[in-house]
């Protein structure tokens, strides 16, 4: 699992570039500072497990237990800002009751982000039920305006990231439904093991969509998130 101090190092990565890029802008020289969250109880952790109906895995589980949820000051006000959602957070959004609860399945976390968007709603409900109850967010990085990336686990236990433009509405439909359709069938005589086996048998079947499926290691995806935002404001 990734420390703290090697998080920091990964963000340093955007505060060299960012420095560079705005030598004379003392104002924005502590957006990309990042906050960490009080590490989370096991006693949130088990609560959230319970929701969700599967567990959280180890390695989420120590990140949020040994470093703490962490994000840039500036997330929701700059492209290429993080924030990984605590345990007690995700807790605290699911127990809201009522209609009104904010939903962490991948796909309803997406409308409620945006506040809708209709060209999901073709998608079918019995396979949009299936990517709500098998993908959870817990984490986004804020490409731009129009781009977001989705950090999710599955429950399998295997993490992923979807990137999704507003732009391209036909491919993010065709990413979802594939992402419902490669979940493996409910059948009491598999076991997680090979469940997880035969989502990542199914996804080997793909190629050239790395930002769709699950299968990444999670120090794997927060490193690449960090690389990436580095390099779009490398870029400019």
């Amino acid at each position: 699992m990734l420390t703290r101090d090697q998080i920091e190092e990964l963000n340093a990565l955007l505060v060299r570039v960012d420095e560079d890029e705005d030598e004379e802008d003392d104002e924005e020289d502590d957006w990309f500072a990042l906050e960490f969250a009080e590490p989370d109880s096991a006693q949130d952790i088990a609560a959230l497990e319970g929701i969700l109906g599967f567990g959280i895995p180890a390695a989420l589980k120590a990140l949020y237990q040994r470093c703490g949820a962490f994000g840039h000051a500036s997330y929701g006000l700059s492209w290429q800002t993080i924030k990984v959602r605590s345990a007690s957070w995700l807790l605290e959004r699911l127990r809201a009751g009522g209609d009104a609860a904010p939903a962490m399945g991948l796909l309803n976390y997406i409308h409620d982000s945006w506040g809708g968007r209709t060209e999901l709603e073709v998608i079918d409900p019995e396979l949009a039920k299936i990517v709500n109850e098998n993908y959870v967010v817990f984490g986004e990085r804020i490409v731009s305006d129009d781009v977001y990336d989705y950090w999710y686990v599955d429950r399998n236990g295997l993490f992923g990231c979807l990137h999704f433009d507003q732009d391209q509405g036909g491919h993010n439909v065709w990413k979802l439904e594939t992402l419902g359709n490669i979940v493996p069938p409910e059948d009491p005589a598999l076991s997680g093991e090979e469940r997880r086996a035969q989502t990542l048998l199914e996804v080997a079947n793909f190629s050239g969509d790395e930002d769709i499926f699950p299968g990444k290691e999670l120090d794997e995806l927060i490193t690449q998130q960090f690389e990436a935002c580095a390099q779009s404001l490398a870029e400019g």
